[in-house]
Order: C-alpha cells, then sequence, then structure tokens
C-alpha cells in the first residue's frame, strides 16, 4: 500500500486551521479520496475525538472524511505542541479509522 497526501491549500472551510488532503494511490496514480483535518481545540467545537464520513465511496464518488481532534496548539510564538502519550494514541486510534475510509473497496463500504 503506498499512499501519497496532498495538502490542498485553497478550498472552503468552516475554520482557518482546518486542512485538507487529496489522497493518491501511488501505484495507479487514482484519486483514494480526500480527508480533512482539524485538530485544535477552541470555543464551540465538539469536545472529542471522532471521523466523520462525510461523502462514502460509491461508484465513481471518492470517500471525503472528515477527523476532529483536540490536540494541544503550537504556542503563540510558534513553538511546537508537546503531545503526551495519550494524545498520540488517540490520533493513531482516529487516524486509522480515516485509512479504513480511505482504504476500503466496494460501494457504501462498511466503515
Amino acid at each position: 500500500l503506498g499512499l501519497e497526501f496532498i495538502e490542498i491549500e485553497k478550498f472552503d472551510t468552516w475554520h482557518p486551521a482546518v486542512r485538507l488532503f487529496r489522497v493518491i494511490d501511488v501505484a495507479t496514480k487514482q484519486k483514494q479520496g480526500f480527508f480533512y483535518l482539524d485538530l485544535h481545540p477552541r470555543d464551540g467545537k465538539y469536545g472529542h475525538a471522532a471521523i466523520f464520513h462525510l461523502l462514502k465511496r460509491w461508484g465513481d464518488q471518492v470517500p471525503v472524511d472528515c477527523m476532529l481532534c483536540n490536540l494541544p496548539a503550537p504556542s503563540a510564538d510558534g513553538k511546537p505542541a508537546l503531545l503526551r502519550h495519550s494524545n498520540c494514541v488517540t490520533f493513531f486510534h482516529e487516524f486509522g479509522h480515516i485509512m479504513h475510509g480511505l482504504c476500503a473497496s466496494g460501494d457504501g463500504n462498511s466503515t
């Protein structure tokens, strides 16, 4: 399994901190899908980590998923955030769901 993640810089979003990625199968050069990444807490945001299947694979439609977390953000002076082990576990757990949604085959797969 070889995937390439290409960040899309300009897109409509619900918050400036949200990122969007196009996922390409390296071997076939076919689009696998898209996923939004919303990592940091803010007022009014869902308080837990979760993923949402916005669109599932169906015919020519590729999946579009969203991963929400509330991980520490970098400091205002640009220092990177330090993650606790539990933050890393949460990130990779949720990202596993994203990978399942992007890589599963079949219409309306059972993700």
